[in-house]
């Protein structure tokens, strides 16, 4: 796995595959998306690569009024992006919902669950979150240990399902995580960028 690290734009339009999905994630100096600009993007086609692109202060001056450029000719689709021509949309009037009807039906139970918490169900300035934690014990509904043995070859199950071609392996959620810190752990190293390597030793001094 390598980071890349970019200023501004990505530096070619041809960084991705045509028909390849991209995973887009983005940081905001601030949880305000009127107030707070954007200050970092970050994408994956799912190689292993990661792109970073770092917006400085003065990139995206009004944040509500700019177009949204899309950054090396990618087209902004929903959730994710797609290699394609060169184009400029302006900023979508809301937000998509991860994972399509299912996804907006989850949030909206995450939602109202917080509000179990002590938050607001309508939380303003995006601030004010509450958090709720459901702790089951499987030995009070089935035998433990029939339940483990159930959900080891449920997740098998799912890890040996045929991945899209030319895709990776499936996985269960964090099992690239642990096995990235169990190579970590055996190596004695953790990777780090090499911008951030070096802006780390220039804050140490």
């Amino acid at each position: 796995m390598a980071i890349h690290f970019h200023e501004e734009d990505l530096p070619s339009a041809n960084l991705f595959a045509a028909d390849a999905a991209i995973a887009v994630d983005t940081e905001a100096m601030g949880l305000v998306p009127g107030r707070d600009r954007l200050c970092l993007v970050q994408l994956s086609d799912g190689s292993g690569d990661e792109h970073l692109v770092r917006f400085a202060p003065d990139a995206l001056p009004e944040p509500k009024a700019r177009p949204f450029s899309c950054a090396a000719g990618l087209e902004l689709r929903r959730s994710c992006l797609r290699a394609g021509d060169e184009c400029t949309l302006e900023p979508p009037p809301g937000y998509w919902a991860w994972g399509g009807h299912k996804g907006s039906g989850l949030g909206i139970v995450v939602q109202l669950l917080g509000a179990l918490a002590g938050g607001p169900a309508i939380p303003g300035e995006l601030a004010g979150f509450g958090m709720v934690i459901i702790a089951i014990s499987p030995d009070l509904l089935t035998n433990a240990d029939h339940f483990a043995r159930e959900v080891s070859a449920y997740a098998e199950s799912i890890r040996g399902a045929r991945p899209i071609e030319g895709g990776p392996p499936v996985r269960m959620p964090f099992d690239r995580s642990r096995a990235e810190r169990s190579r970590q752990l055996a190596e004695n190293s953790v990777d780090v960028a090499d911008a951030v390597y070096s802006r780390l030793v220039e804050i140490a001094g």
